[in-house]
Order: C-alpha cells, then sequence, then structure tokens
C-alpha cells in the first residue's frame, strides 16, 4: 500500500525514514557474494534475483542445499540480514520454492 492512502485509512501511523545508502551498500554485498560463485545471474530488484547454480553446483559436486545454507550464513555474516533461497529447475519452480522458504529459510522444490 501507498503512504497517501495508508495516511488516510491510519492518521497516526508513524513512518521511518529510507536508508537508500544502506540498502544500496546490503544490495552490493548480496550481489557480489553471489557474484563470487557464478556470474549466470538475473537480477530481479535490489534484493532478489534468479541463479543458474546447476553448472557450479556440478562443478564442486556439492548438495544444492548444503551450498545455499552456506552462502545465506555467508550473506548473513556480511549483512547482518537473512535471506530465504528458493530452488527448482526453473524460475517458475525456484519462485514457488522461495515462497514457502520464507522467512530466513530454504526449500528445494523437485519438479516431476
Amino acid at each position: 500500500m501507498f503512504l497517501g492512502p495508508a495516511l488516510k485509512l491510519c492518521p497516526d501511523l508513524v513512518t521511518i525514514p529510507y536508508d537508500f545508502p544502506g540498502y544500496e551498500e546490503v544490495s552490493r554485498i548480496l550481489y557480489d557474494t553471489v557474484a563470487s560463485y557464478t556470474l549466470d545471474i538475473q537480477a530481479v530488484s535490489c534484493d532478489e534475483m534468479f541463479v543458474n547454480l546447476t553448472p557450479l553446483l556440478s562443478e564442486l559436486k556439492m548438495d544444492p542445499m548444503q551450498f545455499v545454507q552456506h552462502l545465506r550464513q555467508q550473506i548473513k555474516t556480511k549483512t547482518g540480514c537473512k535471506c530465504s533461497v528458493g530452488l527448482g529447475a526453473n524460475i517458475f519452480l525456484a519462485r514457488m520454492a522461495t515462497k514457502r522458504a520464507k522467512p530466513d529459510g530454504q526449500y528445494w522444490l523437485k519438479g516431476a
């Protein structure tokens, strides 16, 4: 909901200022952390992306859930922010898995 309609519904609403430089810094750290593993990234927003991990995980011979647990821990250590990760064979399945993973979790939705 936009602020104008929210204030009409709740005139006593207390807002807090945006911290755009802080958002930009965390976003840069997030993307840099993922990019340190692969550049196969499709940016969606400042804090959301789709990443093709298949070649990387094949090369590392690593379990996908183990890898994303490690990646999530790195992001939390570097930014102080929790994150959710959804894994799937395509963007649709990954997006559905992410919804299931929230908040601060991970989920692998395996296709048929």
